[in-house]
């Protein structure tokens, strides 16, 4: 017998209009079919009998469609490419290809799971050189990651056409828009028994890649030091707190909180901040809020880059300030602040 029937649709994001593409590996779990418009690079070296080739191409407007279903991905690229191909090209005696009016098509198919991508890559271009009509296909392994907005990766293969031989190389594609299109799930429990149909959700809704910091609070890990620190980060997030061990180490979006005396996380990555944090510098009082990227091991060969932002100040009452102030913000800083403890409030001031 039926005990229950439950009707839910998987939102997008609860309680908001618009999702971010910032956190694309995180929205791309579950059952979609995604379309919008992309940016990105194709890098590479191909290799054959009298071929030695460096490639560097870009796709500045592209599109994006395809689907992620029980643990596959699917997607399809295309748009025009710009760029150079250099070296040694005897067929056509060109050192140093533009391409201008080229155009790329292409696939990644694999499986995803979390956010890591194994599968193959298969492209072609197809343009002019000079009197030649090239049209070169590009097909091969392919290793990579969702991080962030961006779909990176790294490819091994063959390519044929005027060219033939061996290609690797690496691929990083921007999301600059995206429609995602989810399912609505009807389940039926009866007894252990579940049963469960799917069919399109009538919402779609639109990535845009702004005010990116609640996301980035919501899925970073606050490392803290103890006392006054820790209580910083517990009015940033009250839960999910790390407090700081000599052991610890970055696997996702990071926020420190506290300079290098306080905490030794802060110390072991100071040298890679571009504000040197001390107990003189930026001063007492002062504080500065600043970010940097980090590429970390998911597994061999892949690498998932990761955001880290401090906290940081030369006394107590510097950090606050930078804690204080980064509340009011509604973006994540590329370029460090400077701030301030001052008449009982966090300010902005110019670099000491």
């Amino acid at each position: 017998m039926v005990k229950k029937i439950v009707i839910f649709y998987i939102f997008l994001i609860l309680g908001l209009n618009v999702i971010y593409a910032e956190y694309l590996e995180d929205i791309l779990k579950d059952n979609v079919k995604i379309n919008g418009d992309l940016e990105g690079n194709v890098y590479g070296k191909v290799t054959g009998f009298g071929v030695n080739l460096d490639i560097n191409t870009k796709i500045p407007q592209g599109f994006l469609n395809g689907e992620i279903k029980n643990g596959k991905i699917s997607l399809n690229i295309k748009g025009n490419v710009l760029g150079n191909i250099v070296g040694d090209f005897p067929l056509i005696g060109y050192k140093n290809i533009n391409l201008k009016d080229a155009k790329f098509v292409g696939s990644i198919d694999g499986t995803i799971n979390n956010g890591n991508i194994i599968g193959t890559f298969n492209g072609e271009i197809v343009g002019k050189v000079g009197s030649f009509d090239f049209n070169e296909v590009i097909s091969g392994e392919f290793n990579g990651y969702i991080s962030g907005n961006t779909i990176k990766g790294s490819y091994k293969g063959k390519i044929s056409g005027i060219v033939n031989g061996d290609c690797s190389g690496n691929v990083e594609f921007k999301i600059v828009s995206l429609n995602i299109n989810k399912e609505e799930i009807d389940t039926k429990e009866n007894g252990d028994i579940k049963e469960a149909s799917t069919k399109e959700a009538k919402d779609i809704k639109k990535i845009d890649t702004k005010d990116l910091k609640k996301y980035f609070i919501n899925r970073a890990e606050i490392v803290a030091g103890k006392g006054i620190d820790l209580k910083f980060g517990y009015e940033l997030k009250k839960y999910d707190l790390t407090l700081i061990s000599k052991n610890i180490e970055i696997t996702k979006d990071t926020i420190l909180i506290g300079g290098p005396v306080a905490n030794p996380l802060t110390k072991k990555l100071m040298d890679k901040f571009p504000v040197k944090v001390t107990n003189e510098y930026p001063g007492k009082n002062k504080g500065v809020i600043e970010m940097i990227k980090l590429n970390v091991k998911v597994s061999d060969n892949i690498y998932k880059e990761v955001k880290v932002l401090l906290l940081a100040g030369s006394d107590r009452w510097g950090t606050k300030a930078a804690v204080e102030y980064f509340k009011t913000l509604d973006y994540i800083p590329e370029e460090p602040i400077f701030v301030e403890w001052k008449d009982g409030k966090a300010v902005r001031i110019e670099k000491p």
